[in-house]
């Protein structure tokens, strides 16, 4: 099942059980995901939960951005429902491994753009964290 299909089943739960915080928040969610793309991949799905979050923590930060409402500790907690497993440091030291190997590179740039586009679907990870490792590893 496509996760917008599973967001849209969770919407109409959410309904039933006249839960309107996970109604109301899923269906901006759906929503922003479907904009461009009525039948959005997982990753573009992901990429706008991530963009949500990302805003939020923004916000709190008090970084300048665009007006818009924060998250609540609950409304946080479902959309990381919905993002992949984070990565551990050692499991991107073995993955930084495995690339460096498979592409026989020494770029860091280079590396870095093959660990987004390999793992970058299917698995959440920190960027820095990503960039740090390449750097202890080459």
């Amino acid at each position: 099942m496509k996760l917008i299909e599973q967001i849209s089943a969770d919407i109409m739960s959410a309904y039933k059980s006249r839960n309107k915080v996970v109604k109301e928040l899923l269906g901006v969610v759906k929503g922003a995901a479907t904009k461009v793309n009525k039948e959005p991949e997982d990753g573009e799905v992901i990429a706008t939960i991530k963009s949500m979050i990302k805003t939020h923590n923004k916000s709190m930060s008090g970084e300048k951005h665009e007006p818009v409402p924060t998250l609540t500790d609950e409304e946080l907690e479902i959309l990381n429902g919905y993002l992949p497993k984070q990565l551990s440091e050692s499991e991107i030291r073995e993955r930084v491994q495995q690339g460096i190997i498979e592409t026989g590179s020494d770029n860091m740039g280079f590396i870095m753009g093959w660990f987004n586009k390999t793992y970058g679907q299917e698995s959440d990870f920190d960027n820095a964290m990503v960039r740090d490792v390449i750097k202890k590893e080459l």
